[in-house]
């Protein structure tokens, strides 16, 4: 009886005391669904990777020169004109099928703690060329343009417009005046004639343009500078390269009808321009990051201290098939004489700019969404167009002949500003 009366009492002492009365009841809850949006302080990835399709225009200058040459190109109306284009055939061409994009990003932490760490970008634009052809050997543009033929062209303001301004009809065959069409005269001597001498010869002009290549590969290291949970700032260092291609090609075929040309020779020539720019250089920037809810949004803004080389290839041959089927071959175009053939090209130092914003949907733990645009300025640059002189050589013009004479002053290569500007859409996995 003591012994009972004993173990009743110490196990009434130890139901009493502190240390067992602290400690908490369990209770099983019971699973627990989880929230729309992921925790806003997530595990750190390790590793990540994102790939995206991107829309792109690459222009020249300013934004609004752009835009003012674009609409009010005189000279571009007036090829449109005579082409028989519009702008929906140069929206279709620069913003339609034949032009696609892509950007893919790699990257990892090489510490747990999300210090320090690497990644790879790359990003590939391409786009085929616009064509304008100008008669296929029935005179169009002359017949469309001027339906009896004749049109006398003095310095009387009649000729203009309201405001002052040329009828982009008459631009067009100003613009005829300054294209030329190759030729053989009695004396078996190579000749340029203007497009518009319907008398002399039967000819066409095609011209193609903006065929454009863009790429950029980033090797970049990148170091945690600051973190506070909801802000995150990154600084990056590292290699990029960027290349940028365009060629511009003009290809005439023409039938020659009357003297002093040798009637029934049938020439065809080629004027191609091809523009190759290479910079390698060292990019510094920060990336900065915000998380709102179940949104990332970064901004990243970088500049390139890289060395350029700009390389333009002129290349140009003309094929004649004489009356007699006797075939011909000889360097240089139209535009282009044989002593303009070859390849030219300039380099130096230049700093390259660029601005990339970006906007992230969580849908997961490992998937998000991601909404880019960007925009990168190249300040040194080659061009295909500017490097091609449309007019008529004044060395082979036809003594009589009328239209605008090249100004021959070619300066290898001419170098202009050029920028890219890129809207994206893609998807990021983490992990």
């Amino acid at each position: 009886m003591a012994r009972h009366a004993f173990l009743i009492a110490a196990a009434t002492v130890a139901l009493l005391s502190p240390a067992i009365r602290a400690q908490p009841a369990t209770v099983d809850a019971g699973p627990i669904d989880n929230p729309i949006c992921p925790p806003t302080d997530p595990p750190t990835p390790r590793w990540w990777a994102r790939g995206e399709y991107v829309f792109w225009a690459i222009g020249t200058g300013k934004l609004t020169e752009i835009f003012k040459e674009a609409i009010n190109s005189d000279l571009f109306n007036a090829l449109l004109d005579a082409a028989g284009k519009n702008y929906g055939d140069v929206a279709h061409t620069l913003l339609g099928s034949d032009r696609y994009g892509f950007r893919v990003n790699l990257g990892a932490w090489l510490d747990d703690s999300a210090t320090v760490g690497v990644e790879a970008g790359f990003l590939y634009v391409d786009r085929g060329s616009l064509v304008l052809p100008l008669g296929r050997r029935d005179l169009s543009p002359l017949d469309r343009l001027i339906p009896n033929g004749t049109l006398v062209i003095d310095r009387d303001r009649s000729i203009l417009g309201d405001g002052g301004r040329i009828d982009r009809p008459l631009l067009a065959l100003l613009l005829l005046r300054r294209l030329g069409l190759p030729a053989i005269d009695l004396a078996g001597r190579p000749v340029v004639i203007p497009y518009g001498n319907r008398n002399l010869a039967n000819g066409s002009v095609t011209f193609d343009v903006a065929d454009q290549t863009f790429w950029a590969l980033d090797l970049l290291g990148r170091c945690r500078l600051f973190d506070d949970g909801c802000l995150r700032a990154d600084g990056l260092v590292g290699y990029r390269r960027v290349s940028y291609q365009d060629s511009a090609t003009v290809r005439s075929e023409v039938e020659t009808l009357a003297r002093p040309l040798l009637p029934g020779t049938r020439l065809t020539s080629i004027d191609l321009i091809r523009t190759e720019n290479t910079y390698d250089g060292v990019l510094l920037g920060v990336d900065l990051e915000a998380t709102r809810g179940c949104w990332e949004f970064a901004v990243r803004p970088t500049v390139t201290v890289a060395i350029y080389r700009s390389v333009v290839d002129r290349l140009g041959a003309t094929a004649v098939t004489l009356p007699d089927l006797r075939r011909l071959a000889f360097p240089g175009g139209t535009y282009l004489r044989s002593a303009d053939l070859g390849t030219f090209s300039a380099s130096g130092w230049t700093l390259i700019p660029e601005l990339d914003l970006r906007a992230t949907r969580i849908c997961g733990d490992h998937l998000r969404l991601t909404f880019g645009t960007s925009l990168l300025y190249l300040p040194e640059a080659a061009r295909a167009l500017p490097q091609l002189d449309i007019g008529l050589d004044p060395d082979r013009t036809l003594p009589g002949s009328v239209g605008t004479r090249q100004a021959r002053v070619l300066i290898p290569p001419d170098l202009r500003s050029v920028f890219l500007a890129t809207v994206s859409v893609g998807v990021e996995v983490r992990y």
